[in-house]
């Protein structure tokens, strides 16, 4: 014979599980699809980014993101060219004060179309 050993009625034992399924379900649903979705890419223009030393600075900065995935920073045509990973995004705003702060201007950001 099995014991219970959870003392509380059936019922309210039940309505803790439902609940906690309802809550898993929401929190699945407000997730973004992932499955087939290709990754975001921006190309950001950046003045003051002349050498090894400033290139390196900028791409340590955004690796530091959760949502990056990859960086690659063209130095000769000062551009930085950002893949993220499926599924996130990153607001322009948070992307130019992350290059302001490492001591960089943004001419330019732009959303590419997802890489074949």
């Amino acid at each position: 014979m099995e014991v219970d050993s959870d003392s509380r009625p059936p019922a309210r034992r039940n309505a803790r599980w439902a609940g906690l399924a309802g809550s898993l379900l929401l929190a699945l649903a407000s997730l973004p699809a992932q499955a087939g979705s290709a990754p975001t890419r921006i190309e950001v223009a950046v003045n003051g980014m002349v050498c090894a030393f400033c290139a390196q600075g900028i791409e340590r900065k955004l690796r530091s993101l959760p949502a990056t995935e990859s960086v690659q920073v063209n130095l000769e045509q000062r551009l930085v060219l950002l893949t993220l990973r499926p599924g996130t995004t990153i607001e322009e705003a948070q992307l130019r004060s992350l290059i302001r702060n490492a001591g960089f201007d943004v001419r330019q950001i732009r959303r590419l179309p997802a890489a074949p």
